[in-house]
């Protein structure tokens, strides 16, 4: 067997209606103040090892550059044996387009680093067909860490109750000269979009019940989904469900969400329940997440102050 090119899938986020950062970096700096993020992800526990994703990010207005800044690092674990760990600076400028209309574009750069961890493969020269592993390898080791980077495109359209948005990671990949450094990535692309409505009127926040619907489609070519989310507020509580399709593979699943709203602070989580699972039991995925909401440091001047719906 002869291989060319090996690539790896891009990290996957249920909460992409929560994590705005990694689903579009245009979204950075929409909370008028500073915004600290962090989101932790597990898959196939039952798996030695499993697939662990941990996410943190932080955005705001810079007044010297008259723009918005986000830092967002990511750090995967495949069952172990794969680390990556990657960080991208952005910036996110905005434009009206009309009044309460606004057009925001970033763009963003940075580094990821994959660690192989030598000591927990398996190669085939180890095995012997009655008693399994009974030796050392001969193998040429894969290197145990490299270090690419990275780059991303996001825009964004929105107004007080509406958004939508387009974003490309791996960027890079694109040019020739890092298509010859045989980048583990494959360009990602992603369009997404949500609203904001309630059953009371005069949008009277309080009593009320607040309706998120959310949509996101991603294509790539290793994996290709679409998912759709409608969260329901009453109050501090958040409560949802959610839906993906994934393609080509035909797997449906369905995504419980619960989580709880303060001033300063939003909590929230789901479980994702894999229709046709293959390995292990259907509730193989859980996510939770964390947001704090900073003091503003100066003033933004701003022509009208706007925010992203369900934020």
């Amino acid at each position: 067997m002869f291989v060319n090119n090996i690539f790896a899938q891009n990290t996957d986020f249920t909460q992409f209606h929560t994590n705005r950062l990694y689903t579009n970096i245009a979204f950075a700096g929409m909370q008028q103040c500073p915004q600290l993020y962090t989101s932790y992800r597990t898959k196939h526990t039952e798996l030695e090892g499993g697939y662990v994703s941990a996410f943190a990010s932080v955005d705001g207005y810079i007044s010297m550059l008259e723009g918005d800044v986000a830092i967002k690092i990511l750090h995967d674990i495949q069952q172990n044996i794969l680390h990556s760990t990657g960080t991208i600076m952005s910036y996110a400028k905005e434009y009206k387009l009309r009044k309460h209309l606004f057009l925001k574009a970033a763009l963003g750069a940075g580094f990821t680093n994959n660690s192989l961890f030598n000591s927990q493969l398996v190669f085939s020269d180890m095995l012997h067909p009655l008693y399994g592993i009974v030796k050392e390898s001969d193998e040429n080791k894969i290197a145990n860490s490299q270090m690419f980077f990275d780059s991303e495109l996001g825009c964004l359209v929105y107004n007080m109750n509406f958004y939508a948005g387009l974003s490309i990671k791996h960027l890079n990949h694109f040019f020739s000269y890092a298509r010859n450094k045989n980048i583990p990535y494959v360009p990602v692309f992603s369009a997404h979009a949500g609203t904001e409505f309630s059953n009371s009127k005069g949008f009277e926040r309080k009593g009320a019940i607040w309706f998120y619907p959310h949509l996101n489609v991603t294509v790539s070519r290793l994996s290709s989904y679409i998912q759709s989310n409608m969260i329901v507020m009453l109050s501090q509580l958040q409560t949802g469900i959610g839906y993906r399709q994934n393609f080509p593979i035909s797997n449906e699943t369905f995504v419980i969400f619960v989580g709880f709203v303060e001033k300063k602070y939003k909590f929230a989580y789901n479980c994702d329940v894999e229709i046709k699972s293959k390995i292990g039991g259907n509730f193989k995925t859980h996510e939770i997440s964390f947001t704090y909401q900073f003091d503003c440091i100066g003033k933004r001047k701003k022509q009208s102050a706007v925010k992203a719906p369900g934020y």
